[in-house]
């Protein structure tokens, strides 16, 4: 057994492991079972490019393009994966089935072809070493461009959850999402190499004997990392932690200010009373050291909807939700490193206590408002700007 063959074999055991214990899970989510059908495909897809490269199709004729409408199943679950665990309580839905069209329509096209004898099927694979038939040719980079296509949809997808988690958590260290992008960027990898490989045939220059050698390289090697890091990421076998009994807006609706807020009805004054309540609940209640803190609790402290103060921290004080408590621990961290009497604690200590819940993200939160890390703030003992407006202020305790 050669080694590209020992390769791919490995890759595939290893994906059929992974989508079966994805889809074993007792507490599934529903993006775990999309993920299940996504490892599967891509090891389907890797066996039968090991089918054809190593020329097992004389052998087993009938299983010749079987697996040919797979690249189009690849882009669309990578998205559906990315929707629905982006999206608290959404489930797989009958209208997510229209995603799956091109697969389905590759498969009638070509269903003629499954139906011919194996001797046929041999006849045709051999004729196309010599001759490409317009209709693969055109079909195999409508696989790339819908790949690349749902790529970019996917990327937009997670750029704007980003943006919406801003708005309801004040930490974003437990929403970790490195797993999901790193499946985005493998993707990325493979049909951008793939879009280049294409470009460098039609030129003439060849690196790989057929599409079906390249998947075999690439394939197994994304379905390892993905594997590994998945296996590492207990995260993707449950709901996404962090989500609150509100939700998050749904991550494919538009969230600017204007959109979100424009049907709300809140009276100007009604605002500027729960812009006080908001001030009081962070300057005196100093709900911000909670570093669980969400919008949802703070809807609770405040006794206003999730909605009306989302717009006014939004409107009001030209903040995400983020930002804003975020704003008040670096400047309660600044006042207690500034404070002799929190001479003899440590950083991460009075990082903790101003509502930070890690090293990482008190370190990387102090320098983005301030513009130096903690360590730096406190041999200069000189003070950082705030991005809150002036009229907040906070009580150096």
């Amino acid at each position: 057994m050669s080694s590209l063959t020992l390769l791919g074999v490995a890759g595939a055991a290893q994906g059929l492991f992974l989508s079966t214990l994805l889809f074993a899970r007792k507490s599934n989510h529903p993006a775990n079972r999309v993920l299940s059908v996504t490892m599967l495909a891509f090891s389907l897809g890797i066996l039968s490019s090991l089918f054809h490269a190593a020329g097992y199709f004389y052998r087993f004729p009938h299983l010749i393009g079987v697996t040919a409408p797979f690249p189009f199943l690849y882009g669309p679950l990578i998205y559906l994966y990315a929707l629905i665990l982006c999206t608290p309580g959404r489930q797989f839905r009958a209208g997510d089935l229209i995603h799956f069209i091109p697969f389905v329509a590759n498969y009638m096209y070509f269903l003629p072809g499954y139906l011919i004898s194996g001797a046929e099927k041999i006849a045709i694979m051999e004729g196309l070493a010599s001759v490409r038939r317009p209709d693969i040719f055109i079909i195999d980079q409508l696989k790339v461009v819908q790949g690349l296509a749902y790529l970019a949809s996917t990327v937009l997808l997670l750029r704007r959850y980003q943006r919406l988690a801003r708005d309801q958590f004040s930490s974003l260290d437990r929403i970790n999402l490195k797993w999901l992008r790193t499946i985005t960027i493998g993707i990325g990898a493979i049909w951008g190499s793939l879009a280049l490989l294409q470009l460098l045939r039609l030129g003439g220059i060849i690196l790989f004997s057929s599409m079906d050698a390249y998947v075999a390289v690439a394939l197994p090697i994304f379905v390892y990392a993905a594997g590994y890091l998945g296996l590492r990421q207990p995260e993707i076998f449950h709901q996404l932690p962090g989500q609150t009994p509100g939700g998050m807006p749904d991550a494919t609706e538009e969230d600017t200010t204007a959109q979100r807020y424009r049907k709300s009805g809140l009276a100007p004054d009604r605002a500027d009373e729960i812009r006080t309540l908001i001030g009081n609940a962070l300057e005196h209640s100093r709900a911000f050291t909670d570093p669980g803190l969400t919008l949802h609790k703070l809807s609770l402290i405040v006794g206003v909807s999730e909605h009306h103060l989302s717009e006014v921290i939004n409107s009001r004080f030209g903040l995400s939700f983020y930002d804003l408590i975020n704003g008040y621990r670096v400047r309660e961290a600044q006042a207690r490193i500034l404070d002799p009497k929190s001479r003899n604690f440590s950083l991460l200590a009075i990082g903790f206590d101003s509502g930070f819940s890690s090293k990482s993200s008190f370190n990387a939160v102090f320098k983005k408002h301030t513009g130096m890390t903690p360590s730096e703030f406190r041999e200069n003992g000189a003070a950082g700007t705030i991005n809150l407006p002036s009229d907040v202020q906070l009580s150096s305790r």
